[in-house]
């Protein structure tokens, strides 16, 4: 499934002095239908949630219903993303994979953090500010770097739901956990390019995933990466900072 980014604002026209008033109205007329019919087609594969309020678990709940295979699949996708299919491929975007590679991810930085507190002090400890540190720092980029693509792309014209978008990011950040995996043992500097190559190819994951499900230009990736890699830097200062101090 490829979306051709269709332009958001349907009221704009071209209007050319070498045209009729009633040629332009009617071929702006059928650009809108065309644009709008489009929208709704690549649209329609979100789940429906129509009869639940955004507040209500109803809301959310059918994009957890996911076949297990399927999260393989994707899972597969975001760590070998080159010469792959659409990430979506006709199937609706899902929440399953997201939350718990970032749960895993919560779990892996508060695991190491703990290793890495006994190796120097020899003591066993248990520090809940691991814990909330990592659910804020990895689940507040999980929302707020999709929500920040998904803005920048309204006012740029593109049309792509934000669940589309949040189930890229979030698929693509298994390639933190295996950056982590590299990052038990080792000094601070092979830790601080181990996290550094892992956000890079998480970013390389979500962006060649991204230009497959919508058409953007080259002005517009450049800012959509500069988006992506604001919140990697959070995530690599808070990984080095407090979990590996």
């Amino acid at each position: 499934m490829e979306n051709k980014g269709y332009s958001a604002n349907l009221l704009e026209l071209d209007i050319s002095d070498d045209k009729p008033a009633e040629s332009l109205n009617e071929d702006a007329e059928q650009e809108r239908i065309h644009d709008f019919e489009e929208y709704l087609k690549y649209s329609s594969k979100t789940p429906s949630t129509k009869n639940y309020k955004l507040w209500e678990i109803g809301y959310y709940r059918p994009f957890f219903d996911v076949d297990t295979a399927l999260v393989v699949d994707r899972v597969k996708k975001s760590l070998l993303p080159f010469n792959t299919a659409p990430f979506f491929d006709d199937k609706s975007p899902d929440l399953y994979g997201s939350v718990w590679i970032a749960a895993t991810l919560i779990f892996l930085l508060c695991a190491f953090g703990y290793i890495e507190t006994y190796f120097e002090t020899h003591k066993v400890g248990y520090h809940i500010t691991y814990i909330l540190t990592g659910c804020i720092t990895v689940y507040g980029i999980l929302a707020v770097i999709p929500i920040a693509i998904y803005c920048f792309f309204n006012y740029s014209g593109i049309l792509m739901p934000y669940l589309n978008i949040l189930s890229i990011y979030g698929y693509s950040s298994i390639g933190h956990c295996v950056g982590l995996l590299l990052c038990l043992y080792g000094a601070l500097w092979w830790r601080i390019v181990a996290t550094i190559l892992s956000s890079l190819w998480c970013f390389g994951s979500f962006y060649m995933h991204l230009i497959k499900e919508v058409s953007i230009e080259n002005n517009i990736r450049y800012i959509v990466a500069g988006i992506y890699l604001a919140g990697e830097s959070i995530l690599i200062l808070v990984t080095n900072i407090v979990f590996f101090s």
